[in-house]
């Protein structure tokens, strides 16, 4: 609720001069239009986001420019998460045809190995039980500077886990 932040990122920033504060937000803040950006980068705000559009990577330039050229307009849908939709699609395109051409129908076993260089990514995929299906694990953090910059936290990679591959492997060679 955006009146609801409003009211809690406000005092904060007033207090600033007696305490040093920092915020951790949600990913949906980044949308508000009624809270002065201002009080996200002197409070120096960090959301997480599985999803983060860096206009200055150049595959993301290279994907706007070849956009406009086909559709005449710009990539500007945005979904209620925060991702650009057709980004975001380009991606999961990208990534997925390229691992169906390298695995076949046996990709479900492969799906936290995909290898590609997403514009929103990358993609973590971890499976969610035995019987279901996978999910980005993948997070970033995006911190607020007071210098007015909004940059991409590097964080460690974690360890993956494949405890399903023998079966494939088993299965490919017969």
């Amino acid at each position: 609720n955006e009146a609801y932040v409003s009211n809690v990122i406000s005092p904060l920033y007033y207090l600033l001069d007696d305490y040093r504060i920092e915020v951790a937000g949600m990913p949906q803040w980044n949308k508000f239009r009624n809270i002065d950006l201002e009080y996200f980068h002197k409070l120096k705000m960090s959301y997480f986001t599985s999803f983060y559009v860096d206009y200055d990577k150049p595959e993301m330039k290279d994907f706007i420019r070849k956009f406009r050229e086909i559709y005449y307009t710009e990539p500007y849908r945005v979904s209620p998460r925060g991702y650009n939709l057709s980004v975001y699609g380009y991606d999961l395109l990208s990534a997925f045809v390229t691992a169906i051409g390298e695995y076949g129908g046996h990709i479900i076993y492969f799906a936290g190995e995909l290898e590609s260089n997403p514009i929103l990514g990358p993609y973590e995929f971890e499976r969610i039980n035995d019987f279901g299906g996978h999910v980005n694990a993948y997070i970033s953090i995006i911190k607020y500077s007071p210098d007015l910059n909004i940059r991409q936290v590097e964080l460690e990679r974690r360890p993956q886990r494949f405890w399903y591959r023998r079966y494939y492997r088993r299965y490919r060679d017969d």
